[in-house]
């Protein structure tokens, strides 16, 4: 219980840090290959912007994600370990099953972190203030993440498939169930959420995956374009 309670911790500390992450990225200098597609507003230009920032942003993304999925390893008896005792056990677990479970939770924690970062990233072309852009990509990451959780009994009348999405837009709830655990009828929010004694359906991890990682590429497209309008209107200013 231990280890699920840490992973839990896990998401819940990068539910904050990812955005603020973002929000830090966008606000340092940019070299002027970067700044709102290089090279008098080309396309190529801008496409290169994007990629930067996408790749700026899935490198410590990546890390977390590894760092993590390591640490599950380790606390399953090692790495060395977790992997010998799979392969060695016959007629039990085989390697894939005790894989499989890390593997497919951290690669959801992974494109979550990513869909967070990448907001506080268009947070932060959107607004001048980058602590104005950190408090608004926080509140948002919050409210998308722990407002269906927190919700009165409003949300229990609501119809299916709307919870069900609810769900799906929360990293909190989708990366844990992804991690195969019952977050909602857990010791804590069984009792606080009237959500938890209605009907609903955990997302998919492939779902969740899929649908963060698209988030995230819109996010990035906007912010790359929020740059270009910046540095055309700084051009216009300045001639």
């Amino acid at each position: 219980m231990g280890i699920l309670n840490t992973f839990i911790l896990e998401i819940a500390v990068l539910i904050v840090a990812a955005p603020l992450g973002g929000v830090a990225m966008m606000s340092r200098r940019w070299p002027p290959a970067a700044r709102g597609g290089a090279r008098g507003g080309t396309q190529e230009g801008t496409l290169r912007s994007g990629c930067l920032i996408a790749a700026r942003l899935a490198v410590p993304s990546t890390i977390v994600a590894g760092v993590s999925a390591v640490v599950a390893l380790a606390a399953n008896g090692g790495v060395p370990g977790a992997v010998l005792g799979a392969v060695h056990r016959a007629g039990q677990t085989p390697f894939a099953d005790a894989i499989a479970p890390v593997a497919i939770s951290h690669a959801t924690l992974w494109a979550a972190t990513m869909a967070l970062a990448a907001m506080g990233a268009l947070c932060a072309t959107c607004v001048a203030d980058p602590l104005d852009a950190a408090a608004g990509a926080v509140t948002l990451a919050l409210a998308v993440s722990a407002g269906v959780l927190v919700a009165g009994p409003a949300i229990v009348d609501a119809p299916l498939g709307a919870i069900d999405a609810a769900l799906l837009a929360s990293p909190l709830v989708a990366t844990a169930s992804a991690a195969n655990l019952d977050l909602l009828r857990g010791d804590v929010l069984y009792h606080l959420s009237p959500l938890a004694h209605g009907r609903f359906d955990y997302p998919a991890w492939w779902t969740a995956s899929v649908c963060y990682a698209g988030f995230a590429l819109l996010c990035i497209a906007a912010a790359t374009l929020n740059l270009d309008r910046r540095h055309h209107f700084s051009e216009r200013t300045s001639s």
